[in-house]
C-alpha cells in the first residue's frame, strides 16, 4: 500500500461498496435460479416447501449482508477491518450451508424416478455439476 496515494485509496473505498454488493448477489441469484429450476421439476409439496424456505433464506441473508455492508461495515466510514472480515466469514459459512442444502434437494426426485440405478446416479452427477 505504500505506492497508493490517499486519493487512489478513497477511490478504491468508493468502489468497494459496489463490489461488495455484486459479490453478495451474484451467488444468491445463481442459487435462486437453481431453486426455480428445482421447483419446476419437482411436484412434491414437501420439496417445494423446502425450496421456498431456502429461497427465503438466500434472499434474507443476501439482503441482510447488503444492508450491513452498506451501513455499519461500510469501508468509507468504518476503518476497522474486523467488521468486513467477520461479514465475509459469515457469508462463506452461510454459502457453504445453502450450497449443501441445494445440492441435496434433487435427491428425493431422483429416488422417485423409474430409471435404472446407473442412470439415476449419472443424473445425480448432472445435477451436482449444475449446482457446483
Amino acid at each position: 500500500m505504500w505506492n497508493v496515494t490517499m486519493q487512489q485509496m478513497l477511490g478504491y473505498t468508493k468502489m468497494l461498496v459496489g463490489i461488495m454488493v455484486v459479490y453478495v448477489w451474484t451467488p444468491a441469484l445463481a442459487k435462486l435460479s437453481l431453486l426455480a429450476l428445482y421447483y419446476r421439476l419437482n411436484p412434491d409439496q414437501k420439496v417445494q416447501a423446502a425450496i421456498y424456505a431456502l429461497a427465503v433464506l438466500v434472499t434474507g441473508y443476501s439482503v441482510a449482508i447488503t444492508i450491513v455492508a452498506a451501513g455499519p461495515c461500510n469501508p468509507r466510514t468504518h476503518t476497522d477491518q474486523k467488521c468486513l472480515t467477520d461479514l465475509n466469514l459469515f457469508m462463506a459459512c452461510i454459502n457453504i450451508i445453502t450450497d449443501f442444502l441445494i445440492l441435496c434437494l434433487p435427491i428425493p426426485m431422483l429416488r422417485a424416478l423409474q430409471l435404472p440405478v446407473k442412470q439415476k446416479i449419472l443424473l445425480g452427477f448432472v445435477f451436482a455439476l449444475g449446482s457446483g
